[in-house]
């Protein structure tokens, strides 16, 4: 796999033979530990092989010598006594899975109900990979890595994520609700995902952050952990646990292209400007642009720190220099409503307004095939929102509700509109 360093198996092989005849009267284990002191092993995969009637069976443990525990006992594995190889074969997928995932995730293989396949979960991280970058190139991968072993539970939690970021929320819940079916069958680890998943569609925070504490306690080191921890604290309004949460853990140093690793440092630059710390959240950013220069968000983020901290001409130079600027992670339309908000709330509407106004004219001078798109309208609709154009936000977001039914954005935007234009019984209705 490349992820660990294997003695050769004829090398180990050879050494448990030497030191047998050395030493002809010790213990097998005895011999074993020679094998591993002269090669320096940190990992030991030991089992039995016996064959009951016509059926091989190999049961197959892994030991962490370093630490002194077993990592993972294997489900034993059976098969035709006449074909061992396909038996070895898919003893070999097994082990190989588990050294993958402690390698490239700080998940113990403990924690699951079922250490994954090694085909199974280079799919998963593919999966993880592409997320937030090509959604539908990562629901692929993540179904492909569910449909090679079914009991890996994992793809089956951001496939639900990823059905609601696709907007389908019936998919979604049906996944979630699948996994609820089978509680039994998932460790207290899954179960914790499981539970903060629910919490996190059912809109209930506090749950949320309960079921997400209690995934950090089980898997401190495991950055995701951290994440929605930190997420679910800001849903409640709570941006020091979540300052506190992310710092210094969970922000990767790279990120492979398109991915969306950066997302960590996005919440904990939020959580510092909610927390009023705009100096850390101006650092954080600048460090953030460095690693990720082509996520158009930090530089939003960047241009409300420098508002909150008076320094407005050096906000307004960021939003000339974006203009110029390809990138992912939002546009330069999405910016100057990020600048526009932040104008208002530190007390200069004028500009802000007439930021609103120039980010309308952004959206609008793109080509209607581009201007056509969801979340193009949407952004849109509240550049007309924040610009005080009512009517035309209104209109827009109609628009979008007549096309998805029961939208809670747009209905909530409507409510928000129709308070603005007077009509309080349909806000109150809308609410």
């Amino acid at each position: 796999t490349g992820v660990v360093e294997v003695v050769p198996g004829m090398a180990a092989i050879a050494l448990f033979s030497q030191a047998r005849l050395a030493s002809p009267g010790e213990s097998p284990d005895a011999s074993l530990a020679f094998v591993i002191e002269t090669t320096g092993a940190t990992i030991v995969v030991s089992g039995t092989i016996f064959s009951l009637g016509d059926e091989l069976r190999v049961q197959a443990e892994i030991t962490d010598v370093v630490g002194g525990r077993v990592v993972v006992a294997l489900e034993p594995v059976h098969g035709p006594l006449d074909d061992p190889l396909a038996v070895l074969e898919e003893v070999r997928g097994m082990i190989m899975g588990v050294l993958v995932h402690s390698r490239s995730t700080t998940v113990d293989p403990a924690l699951l109900s079922k250490p994954p396949t090694f085909e199974a979960y280079q799919e998963y991280l593919l999966g993880v990979e592409n997320f937030g970058g090509d959604n539908l190139a990562s629901m692929s991968h993540f179904q492909r890595g569910s449909e090679l072993d079914p009991d890996f539970i994992e793809p089956l939690l951001w496939i639900a994520v990823l059905h609601g970021h696709l907007g389908d929320q019936a998919a979604a819940m049906a996944t979630i609700t699948s996994l609820d079916e089978n509680r039994e069958r998932l460790s207290p680890f899954e179960r914790r995902l499981l539970d903060w998943l629910m919490a996190s569609f059912e809109g209930n925070h506090l749950r949320e952050l309960a079921a997400a504490r209690e995934i950090l306690a089980l898997a401190p080191g495991w950055g995701p952990a951290r994440y929605i921890t930190a997420r679910a604290a800001m849903a409640v309004n709570r941006p020091q646990e979540a300052i506190g949460v992310l710092s210094g853990h969970g922000l990767p140093s790279h990120a492979p292209k398109g991915s969306s690793f950066y997302w960590g440092w996005i919440l904990n630059a939020d959580a510092r400007h909610m927390f009023e710390d705009y100096a850390s959240e101006l650092d954080l950013v600048g460090r953030s642009i460095e690693l990720f220069p082509e996520v158009l968000s930090f530089r939003g983020r960047q241009a409300g720190a420098l508002i909150a901290l008076g320094r407005v001409d050096e906000a307004l130079t960021v939003v000339d220099e974006v203009l110029s600027t390809a990138g992912r992670g939002g546009n330069p339309g999405t910016v100057m409503l990020t600048v526009s908000r932040e104008l208002r709330a530190h007390g200069h509407r004028d500009e802000g307004l007439a930021m609103a106004r120039r980010a309308v004219r952004w959206f609008e001078s793109h080509p209607p095939a581009e201007r056509s798109a969801g979340r193009w309208r949407e952004d849109l609709a509240e550049a007309y929102y924040d610009a005080e154009e009512w009517a035309a936000s209104h209109e827009l977001w109609s628009e979008l509700e007549a096309e998805d039914p029961g939208n809670e954005i747009a209905l909530g935007w409507l409510g928000v509109l129709a308070a603005r234009l007077g009509d309080r019984d349909l806000a109150r209705r809308l609410s």
